[in-house]
């Protein structure tokens, strides 16, 4: 099965959830957008778009909220990953989320969370009777739901017993299955590094003729 990208999870959280999470004023600090994604006062904001390049996201969000309508989860994705003049919103949303994702360290923060909460892919691997197997996050990611929207969105993102409101749900585990893939893509690269290091150790030390000492 399909999983969001990160740039289309929040497309699709603003069309379900009335603009979030950029109705939250935590949310606002982290993305320095203190008057939202779309500011009408004309508020500062991260992206720096021009009026132009602000219009071309706003037809490319308004297309996809279209898309949405058909459940159509794959045609969705190949919507969001267009460029070129089809839909030069959905690049120019890529790149201000790519590289807002990096500059606001969403990922670093996820991490931390799963940490705290011992739901780290690692922690887990390593306190199960599998240590060398990574766990699956579907088992996982439903206990960090409330923990995450709590440190990305703040508490109004809370509904009234302290859980994270139901319509953010699906779109912040998407998120967080980002998160978790790449913890995963890190881990598999250490371990081939390891793992080529260890064959290169053992070339070196068997092609070494060990000296004779009288």
């Amino acid at each position: 099965m399909p999983s969001h990208y990160v740039h289309s999870a929040l497309v699709e959280m603003f069309h379900e959830c009335n603009g979030a999470p950029w109705t939250f004023a935590q949310w606002r600090e982290t993305t320095k957008c203190p008057g939202g994604l779309f500011p009408e006062d004309g508020a500062p904001t991260s992206h720096k778009w021009t009026t132009s390049q602000t219009e071309d996201v706003r037809n490319y969000f308004q297309r996809y909220s279209r898309l949405m309508e058909g459940r159509d989860l794959q045609a969705r994705l190949s919507f969001s990953l267009t460029s070129g003049q089809t839909a030069p919103g959905a690049e120019l949303w890529r790149r201000f989320i790519s590289k807002g994702w990096k500059s606001w360290k969403i990922n670093d923060r996820i991490t931390r969370v799963l940490i705290q909460k011992r739901l780290h892919p690692c922690i887990l691997a390593n306190h199960s009777e599998t240590p060398d197997e990574l766990p699956d996050s579907l088992h996982y990611i439903p206990r960090a739901v409330d923990a995450v929207g709590l440190e990305l969105f703040g508490e109004e993102a809370l509904d009234g017993l302290g859980n994270l409101s139901a319509k953010l749900i699906p779109m912040t585990k998407a998120i967080i299955q980002r998160a978790w893939i790449s913890i995963v893509t890190k881990v598999g690269n250490a371990k081939k590094k390891m793992g080529a290091l260890e064959q290169e150790a053992r070339k070196a030390f068997d092609g070494k003729a060990i000296p004779y000492v009288c």
